[in-house]
């Protein structure tokens, strides 16, 4: 089991991945404002989870319900970590090679990519831009995917956020600098 500890800043709701029906009712007691009362909240908790499930490898699903958009859901996260066979700095150096390559992706179109090296004290970290379209509607999803190779445990954490409210891509950016940014591990120093 990790000991990564994620930051639950306001108007974000965290759980683990796959609800039960109980737990369902329980995270949407913590969705802000009216949320937690509506069905839209419940529809987005259990949509997320759903894919999260889905998805196989994720370890924690969350959901920002910001008070500029009256707490109506507009972006998700998933954290997905990964046991590293190999040490995080080799594994890193081999991410970093490949960082420039557009990332293709079955059923989406990739409108928009970059990927750069951050500062992070956990260790070597990433941070890939992706807006991409899908549907027939070519519905945009704004993607941004913080990938940390940590020194001290084996292991490699992804987070991805991803919104299809486009008018909140800078506060949202703001979120994930903050989340990130406090990002540690119980009991290591």
């Amino acid at each position: 089991m990790s000991r990564l500890r994620i930051p639950v800043l306001d108007d974000w709701v965290l759980w683990g991945a796959g609800l039960s029906d109980a737990e369902l009712v329980e995270v949407g007691r913590q969705i802000p404002g009216d949320g937690g009362n509506s069905i839209s909240g419940l529809d987005a908790v259990r949509s997320v989870d759903a894919q999260a499930v889905a998805a196989g490898d994720v370890w924690t699903a969350g959901l920002w319900f910001p008070r500029s958009a009256e707490h109506q859901a507009r972006a998700s996260v998933v954290v997905r970590i990964m046991s590293a066979d190999r040490p995080a700095r080799r594994l890193a150096r081999r991410f970093a090679r490949d960082l420039a390559a557009v990332p293709r992706l079955s059923g989406l179109t990739v409108l928009a990519y970059s990927g750069i090296e951050v500062d992070s004290d956990l260790g070597p970290a990433f941070l890939q831009c992706l807006d991409t379209s899908s549907g027939p509607d070519f519905t945009v999803t704004q993607t941004s995917r913080f990938t940390v190779f940590p020194h001290h445990v084996q292991e490699v954490v992804v987070l991805d956020f991803e919104t299809v409210h486009l008018d909140v891509e800078d506060e949202l950016s703001d979120e994930l600098v903050q989340i990130v940014g406090q990002l540690t591990y119980e009991g290591v120093a």
